[in-house]
Parts: C-alpha cells; structure tokens; sequence
C-alpha cells in the first residue's frame, strides 16, 4: 500500500510542477491537464465496485496497477516539443487504471478486519496513505531537482564548439544574450531529462507492485466495501 500510494501520488505531483516550471504552463492548464485522470474515473469506479465481488480482486488490481505503470513509462518519451492534445491520452488512461486498484484495495484491506475493528482499520491506512504520499512527494520532488542539477553539468560538458553555437544564437552580436538562450536551453534539457529518469523509476516500482499485488492472500468469502466511501 505504501509504495502504491507512494509512486501514484509521487506522479500525480511531477507532471503539474514539469508542466509550470518547465513548460510554461500557467497553474490553470496544468490543472487542466491533471483534470483528465476522472474523465474515464468516474465511469470505471462503479464498474470496479460491482466486479469485485464476481472476481478475484487481486486480479483488478494488478491489473490497474499494470496500466498506471505502463502509462508511466510511455512518459518517458515525452519531449519539449509535446502539445496540450499529446499530453491527454496517458491522463485518461491512467485515470482508468486508478479505480482498479484503489477500490480493490480499500475492500480487501477493510474485509480482512472484523467489523469492529473496521473504524481503527480504516485509521491506520489512512495514516499509512497519507504518510507514503507525504515521503514521495519530498522523495521525488528532492530527487528531480538532484537529477536536474546532474545532467545540466553533463549536457553542458556535452556541448560541441560552444563559440559557433554561439554565433548561431546570435553571440557575434550580443554575446550576453546568446550566453543566456544557450544557458536555457541546457538548463530545459537537463530538466526533462530529469522528468524521463523520475517517470522511468515510477513506472518500475508499479510494475513491480503489479507483480507482487499476487502475493497478497486471496480473500475468503465476500469481499464488502468500506463503510462511508473513501
């Protein structure tokens, strides 16, 4: 439970701070751009509820967690030049991977307790979510910036004939400005590098916890959902 909700909060966060910091998305469009996980969520939320008690959960889930994780990693090939249109698919789809295992997880987390021991049950993974997507998020956040600063220092050693790229920018006539465009664009390199790397270990940790989700006891009897939602 803590890496899922680790990993799937740590995504949730890097794609509006990639999008404001590094994009130039203004705090509204990146939002608009989040907003696209619940398009298919809200459909495939109450189809999850109504399948749980037919098939195996675990099942649901490693199948949720299988399309999360490979949307993560069709992340990694995004670019500087990708558009609003190209960023909405892997959205919708994570949005439909999401419901698969939260819903599964919560019932069989719920169901393994006796019900009077529901209310402290539901306490603890609260707490335990909350605090897994706090650590990942200053985990990510720390590791981004980390992985930013690393390969601005490679790229910027990497640059062939800095003087003629230079003059290309326009250095022949205002050196200052051309040190400033060439500055920024290592500078916006290095950071969607650094989002590519951060996506490739999410995606990683998912497709791991896909796997291990089989390791989980298969539940004995009705699985009920918890009581007042999550």
């Amino acid at each position: 439970m803590a890496f899922v909700f680790g990993s799937f909060f740590a995504t949730i966060v890097l794609i509006p701070l990639w999008l404001q910091q590094n994009m130039g998305y203004t705090a509204t469009w990146a939002g608009y751009v989040v907003a696209f996980n619940g398009v298919l969520g809200v459909v495939v939320a109450p189809t999850v509820a109504m399948l749980i008690s037919r098939v195996d959960p675990r099942g649901l889930m490693s199948l949720g967690l299988t399309i999360i994780a490979a949307t993560t990693l069709y992340r990694v090939t995004f670019a500087q030049n990708i558009t609003f249109g190209q960023l909405i698919p892997p959205q919708i789809a994570f949005g439909v991977g999401m419901p698969m295992f939260f819903v599964p997880l919560m019932s069989i987390s719920m169901s393994s307790v006796p019900p009077a021991q529901t209310a402290t049950a539901a306490g603890l993974v609260n707490f335990l979510r909350s605090m897994s997507g706090a650590f990942a998020t200053a985990i990510v956040t720390s590791s981004w910036s980390d992985s930013t600063i690393r390969d601005h220092a490679e790229l910027a050693g990497r640059v062939n004939q800095p003087q003629h790229v230079l003059d290309q920018l326009g250095g022949s006539h205002n050196m200052a400005s051309a040190l400033m465009k060439l500055e920024n664009m290592v500078e916006s390199q290095a950071v969607m590098l650094a989002t590519n790397q951060m996506f490739l270990i999410l995606a990683v940790i998912l497709a791991c916890v896909a796997a291990g989700v089989w390791l989980l006891p298969k539940p004995k009897g009705p699985v009920r959902m918890p009581a007042g939602g999550h």
